[in-house]
Formats: structure tokens, C-alpha cells, sequence
């Protein structure tokens, strides 16, 4: 009598393109939620500190604010973001896909990743 040994694969499975895959909704917060915020003066403020993601849509960031005084802080945290991801792409020649377009609907902030213009400025 033979005996046939056979090897066990102990590791963990891997996960499915569909769970590791993130929605634009994560991106966009992935990518702001660390950005420093001018909020009353603090040092160290964060827009993590001071909006919470909301899963409405897969398309669009939707957030909620702790307080009125955060949307154009928010803004204002974006618009320089962006200026600074463009000033890094000029100099590399790549495309910003950082700005960002910010509006206030009943009780949610929405972020979403502004439309590139069909004409580029000279």
C-alpha cells in the first residue's frame, strides 16, 4: 500500500479584483483627507478633522461638516492643493487631476474632480 502525501497551500487567499478596486468617492477622500485646514486658528487641522465621508454616491465625495465656518476653509485647503499638484505637472508634463469643484446641497458638502477644459490656456 502506497501512501500519497499531499501539500496544503496555507496561504491566505488573495481578494477579488471587486473588494480592492476603490469607488472616485474613496479616491477623491484618500487623497484630501490628510490636506491641512485653516480652522480658527488651530495648528494641525486636517479635513479629516473637520468633515466626515458619507456613502451616497460612488461617483462623488460626499461629506458632512462640523461646522458652517468649514466649507470655505475647505476651498480655500482645495484651491491651494491644486496649485500646488499643477506647479508639480508643469514641470513634469503631466495632467492635473487634482482640482477639485466643491458645492454645498441640503445637508451635505459634495467634492468631485473638476472637468478638464477643452481649451488649454497659453
Amino acid at each position: 500500500m502506497k501512501i500519497k502525501t499531499v501539500k496544503l497551500n496555507k496561504t491566505a487567499p488573495k481578494a477579488s479584483n471587486a473588494e480592492t478596486t476603490k469607488t472616485e468617492a474613496q479616491l477623491i477622500w484618500d487623497e484630501i483627507k490628510d490636506l491641512p485646514i485653516q480652522m480658527f486658528g488651530l495648528p494641525n487641522q486636517t479635513v479629516e478633522l473637520h468633515c466626515t465621508p458619507v456613502a451616497i454616491e460612488p461617483t462623488h465625495l460626499y461629506v458632512t461638516i462640523r461646522s458652517s465656518a468649514v466649507l470655505p476653509a475647505l476651498e480655500t485647503s482645495l484651491k491651494e492643493y491644486a496649485d500646488n499638484v499643477s506647479a508639480v505637472m508643469k514641470k513634469s508634463g503631466g495632467i492635473n487631476n487634482s482640482v477639485f469643484t466643491v458645492e454645498m446641497a441640503d445637508k451635505f458638502v459634495i467634492v468631485t474632480r473638476a472637468k478638464p477644459s477643452m481649451f488649454s490656456k497659453k
